[in-house]
């Protein structure tokens, strides 16, 4: 008996399925989260964060499962927060490198720059659908009285974001 066929332990080949059928249903509770995220951007980017219901984002997201949403992210709020924190990390990462750059070429003190390699990281996103759909759901957090997008920005902990600030700050001076 080898030590793969000890006793109390599972052959390997069932090892290897049971492993399988973990990683299918990981990967299936991802895409979940994913459809979720997408189809709640897509609707309130729409509609606006009070006029779509979590019933609608479940049926939108091909969920049958009327729970879904809670089992993934527990309320409305953080259903928001999840999708600004996915897409703003993303965006950030680029932010990082546009302000690495300008602060390796020597540019650091140059506004216009500055404002370049922090805004256009996200309107450069207006070239996909995907990216459109971003900005559309952020103009409606932006306009909504229950969040505070700027300062949760700011405060968010975002290297890119809190570079640019600083440059900027720098930049600025006295005013």
């Amino acid at each position: 008996m080898s030590e793969l066929e000890s006793p109390g332990r599972a052959p390997a080949n069932i090892r290897e399925k049971t492993a399988d059928k973990s990683a299918e249903k990981s990967g299936k509770r991802g895409d979940t989260r994913a459809r979720l995220m997408e189809a709640a951007e897509r609707l309130f980017g729409e509609r606006g964060l009070h006029a779509v219901t979590l019933k609608e984002i479940n049926a939108a997201a091909g969920q049958r499962n009327e729970s879904a949403l809670h089992y993934h992210f527990g309320s409305k709020a953080r259903l928001v927060d999840a999708i600004l924190n996915t897409r703003v990390a993303a965006i950030d990462r680029v932010r990082v490198q546009r302000v690495e750059a300008l602060v390796g070429s020597g540019r650091e003190g140059d506004l216009g720059e500055i404002l370049r390699a922090t805004f256009e990281p996200l309107t450069g996103l207006l070239d996909t659908e995907e990216g459109v759909r971003f900005v559309r759901f952020a103009a409606q957090v932006l306009n909504d009285p229950d969040h505070d997008l700027p300062t949760v920005a700011i405060k968010s902990g975002f290297e890119g974001i809190n570079r640019a600030n600083g440059l900027i700050m720098a930049a600025l001076g006295d005013l």
